[in-house]
């Protein structure tokens, strides 16, 4: 896990084994490790599909406040990006669906995403998301000319998204920091 602007975090790189202990002195961010962890799981488990990420209230697992509040040295300026890791159990292969033999687009064993949240016009804001597995990165971006507008990138030149013909539509932000929207399963 990188984790980068939060809490006491300026920029924290972790590997994390099957049992896993924080070491420290009182107040040097251990607990705030933690708290981003379930930050995470919370915001998955959230019911709005339209927050991007839950801080919680006072049932919750953690309740952190707000984005002033957890990040690094409360700087409303930063953004709070991360990037989690993983192995797979065994192998996975993704198949062409465009392709009668179902030929594999991409397989791998370890599968990463990568984040990166904000504040805009005192609103949080996803900026990017992205998923790299098999050698390829597949994003959704902030355009740079544009307030609101996203772009689907896939940076290998094997692969190319294909974009449904009709009228086009703009791609909104991504789903609570972790999913694509579904307009970009027809985009």
């Amino acid at each position: 896990m990188k984790l980068e602007n939060f809490k006491a975090w300026r920029e924290a790189d972790l590997t994390f084994g099957k049992v896993t202990g924080f070491f420290g002195t009182n107040s040097a961010g251990k607990s705030s490790l933690l708290q981003f962890l379930l930050l995470l799981k919370q915001t998955k488990n959230a019911t709005d599909r339209g927050i991007v990420l839950d801080f919680g209230g006072p049932a919750d697992m953690v309740n952190l406040g707000t984005f002033t509040d957890v990040v690094h040295r409360h700087d409303a300026e930063a953004r709070i990006r991360w990037r989690l890791e993983w192995e797979l159990p065994r192998t996975l292969k993704i198949l062409d669906p465009m392709e009668p033999s179902k030929k594999s687009l991409f397989s791998g064993d370890c599968l990463s995403t990568q984040c990166e949240v904000g504040l805009r016009q005192a609103r949080l804001w996803p900026y990017h998301l992205a998923y790299q597995f098999g050698g390829t990165e597949f994003s959704l971006q902030l355009r740079p000319a544009s307030d609101k507008d996203f772009r689907l990138v896939a940076d290998n030149q094997k692969f190319r998204f294909r974009r449904t013909q009709g009228r086009p539509w703009h791609l909104p932000h991504p789903v609570k920091t972790h999913l694509f929207p579904s307009q970009a399963r027809n985009y």
